[in-house]
């Protein structure tokens, strides 16, 4: 694939045979679980109704950590045609969201019980090292 790709190529890029990538789509994935875990416990039905739900049932070092994932995750799905992101925007974008999620899945006692106990998740999967 091609490197710096402009707003308008990296959109066409998505309508050819080339799938997303694997880090776009992972970043996303996570993003979304963590989401639905939250809406799941709470009973909310929108990540940011969530985590402000369950505000008094974490620490606020996981609360701040949910609200950073839910923005980042925001703009790289809604802001990329608003603010007309490059690829290079893009990518940077995905790489933080892929930061934040690596770092709150390695220190959440939340997403320890909620995500890793509940589901049978090792701590030491490659993904998370």
């Amino acid at each position: 694939m091609v490197n710096n790709l402009s707003h308008e190529q990296w959109i066409q890029n998505e309508f050819t045979n080339r799938a997303l990538s694997v880090q776009y789509r992972n970043a996303i994935v996570h993003a979304s679980l963590i989401e639905g875990i939250l809406t799941k416990v709470s009973g909310k039905s929108r990540f940011v109704d969530a985590n402000l739900a369950l505000q008094n049932s974490i620490c606020s070092d996981e609360f701040d950590k949910f609200e950073q994932i839910r923005l980042t995750r925001n703009d790289l799905i809604h802001k990329i045609f608003e603010r007309r992101l490059s690829q290079c925007d893009i990518d940077g974008l995905r790489d933080r969201l892929m930061a934040l999620v690596h770092d709150v899945y390695k220190t959440s006692a939340f997403l320890q019980k909620y995500l890793f106990d509940e589901y049978s998740i090792e701590k030491n999967s490659k993904f998370l090292l």
